[in-house]
């Protein structure tokens, strides 16, 4: 049973972003706290001193940060758990890895090891006829500023045959409640793994990371909701295609302004200011790339242009997708900027969420899509009234610190782009970003420093023969420029997956 050896950690919302926990919880669960025992002088640092002073009876406060993933039947997983504490935390220990996997109702494997710095735990987990959950944390002293710089783990699913494929990041959905829980045994010791559900069309999210199994549900247009206490959404054509991505947003696309956000984009419109614009990527040989649009509005209204001089267009998206791939507005291999175009009344329909940048390989249609981060910021100005990715956050002082992970062992081929513009008159920026690239040990194995002048799309070309059939971890930091970014993957049999990277 798993409740024999896991007990819950009392988790504690201290803020908004900060979850925490004392110390001494880890001496009630035998499993945590042997491993740690086992390991501190690895683990090093500050940890190591928490860990000798609760043999010696002393505690103190602990941070926590996890994530979920799940995975439907008949699919398998790679999952890439990268370390990238140092570069996020200026941590000066190694950090302990705790993760379980679970199939169906079965009791859940355990997984346990201490990752140095850019270090990924990588494994797979093979396809099975029921679902599988997996969930993963580690915890330290003032760890996590901000829920964006949590653990988040890099995880391909893909068929047997390597056709079809969905790149995602685990989610960190824990609920807003002054006491939580992560329910490592359920509702007491004796009781197996419980299962916790909510529903990706309500606000009943579940509460706990670990689940006993979930259940898949099957709704018009083979959409597979996995409630698990994080919403994933996977999408299977009539051709058995994979696409995927977390749930999209909280709130529904698709409502109208507050009076000040409309007054806001007033101003905004009479000073030349772009809200919430998007690059879409150059297509190649191979991939090509669109913008989904999802909202319930029956109709939306986009700008776009090619380039800073070209002539301002507008397309309307309706219908039941709102789908436009970029070749359908331009054939010119200029930075495409898209935006949604103003609205002249209070009471238009506006979408302050985000978009779905798509892509489809245009032999095998295989198709993928992740959330559209706007090139909103480095404008140089605040504004408080609209949601953290189009607010103030960064405004004055643009900056990346980004993550993600080429899967060799899935993808022969990939592309990071990187995006940024200044919102006023479609401008570029200017600055300086390096890319480094690790191995799953992490070992920097290439470093791409790149002078930025009068650019706003970048792009760096990954590939199987120069890195080999594992793993390359990517870390984008620039302390002048605050960039989007995304990842294309794509192999010879046809699968095509798009992933943006997190971090901030």
């Amino acid at each position: 049973m798993f409740g024999s050896f896991a007990k819950a950690l009392k988790l504690k919302r201290k803020s908004k972003e900060l979850i925490e926990f004392d110390a001494s919880e880890l001496k009630k669960n035998a499993f945590i706290w042997d491993f740690l025992l086992e390991n501190k002088q690895e683990i090093g640092g500050s940890l190591e001193k928490v860990i000798d002073d609760l043999e010696a009876g002393l505690s103190s406060v602990l941070e926590f940060a996890g994530g979920t993933l799940t995975v439907p039947s008949d699919l398998n997983c790679d999952i890439n758990l990268y370390n990238h504490f140092k570069e996020y935390f200026q941590v000066d220990y190694k950090i302990p890895m705790f993760l379980f996997h679970a199939v169906g109702k079965n009791p859940p494997q355990r997984h346990t090891k201490v990752l140095k710095d850019y270090e990924v735990f990588r494994t797979t987990f093979s396809k099975s006829d029921s679902p599988q959950v997996v969930t993963y944390f580690t915890f330290g002293p003032k760890l996590c500023w901000g829920r964006h710089s949590r653990w988040r783990a890099q995880f391909d699913i893909f068929n047997a045959d390597g056709t079809t494929a969905v790149t995602n990041h685990a989610c960190h959905s824990w609920r807003q409640t002054q006491n939580i829980y992560c329910d490592l045994q359920g509702k007491d010791e004796t009781s197996d793994l419980l299962v916790v559900e909510g529903s990706a069309d309500t606000e009943a999210f579940a509460n706990i990371a670990m689940c006993r199994g979930v259940e898949e549900v099957q709704s018009e247009g083979q959409q597979f909701n996995l409630t698990n206490g994080n919403a994933f959404n996977f999408l299977v054509n009539s051709s058995g295609q994979l696409s995927g991505n977390h749930i999209i947003t909280a709130k529904k696309p698709g409502k109208k302004l507050k009076s000040k956000q409309f007054k806001e984009l007033k101003k905004f419109k009479s000073e030349g200011i772009t809200l919430n614009p998007f690059i879409l990527p150059s297509d190649n040989d191979e991939v090509e790339f669109g913008l989904w649009w999802p909202t319930h509005a029956d109709s939306v209204a986009l700008n776009y242009v090619a380039d800073e001089t070209s002539e301002i267009k507008e397309v309307e998206l309706s219908g039941k997708d709102k789908v436009v791939y970029r070749n359908e507005l331009t054939t010119d291999g200029d930075d495409l900027v898209v935006w949604q175009k103003y609205p002249e009344t209070s009471s238009d329909p506006y979408d302050l969420n985000q978009p779905m940048l798509v892509c489809r390989n245009k032999t095998s249609n295989d198709q993928d899509f992740t959330e559209f981060q706007s090139c909103w910021r480095n404008q140089g100005f605040e504004s408080k009234v609209f949601p953290h990715w189009l607010g103030n956050f960064k405004a004055m002082k643009p900056s990346s610190r980004l993550t993600g992970v080429v899967n060799f062992n899935l993808f022969d081929e990939g592309i990071l782009y990187l995006q940024a513009m200044k919102p006023t008159n479609f401008g570029n920026v200017n600055g300086q970003v390096v890319v480094n690239v690790f191995d799953r040990h992490g070992d920097e194995i290439d470093s791409l420093n790149l002078d930025v002048s009068d650019k706003k799309c970048l792009s760096f070309e990954f590939s199987k023969s120069k890195f080999g059939s594992d793993i390359a971890a990517l870390r984008v930091r620039s302390t002048e420029i605050d960039f989007t970014a995304n990842l294309l993957q794509w192999n010879s049999k046809g699968a095509t997956s798009l992933q943006h990277l997190w971090g901030y």
